[in-house]
C-alpha cells in the first residue's frame, strides 16, 4: 500500500533510513547545516498529483 503511494513506487526500508543518517554523520556534508532530509520516496510530492 505505502509503496504504491510514492513517486518511486518503492517501499522505504530501515536500510534506506540508515543510509541517510550515515550520510549526515559521515563528514561528506561537513559544510551543510540546518537541513531536513526526507527519506520517503517522494510521498509528499505524490499527494500533489
Amino acid at each position: 500500500f505505502y509503496a504504491g503511494r510514492t513517486l518511486t513506487q518503492q517501499a522505504i526500508t530501515p536500510e534506506d533510513q540508515a543510509e541517510a543518517a550515515f550520510l549526515l554523520i559521515s563528514g561528506q556534508l561537513a559544510k551543510t547545516t540546518g537541513q531536513v532530509l526526507s527519506v520517503d520516496g517522494g510521498l509528499h510530492e505524490a499527494f500533489l498529483r
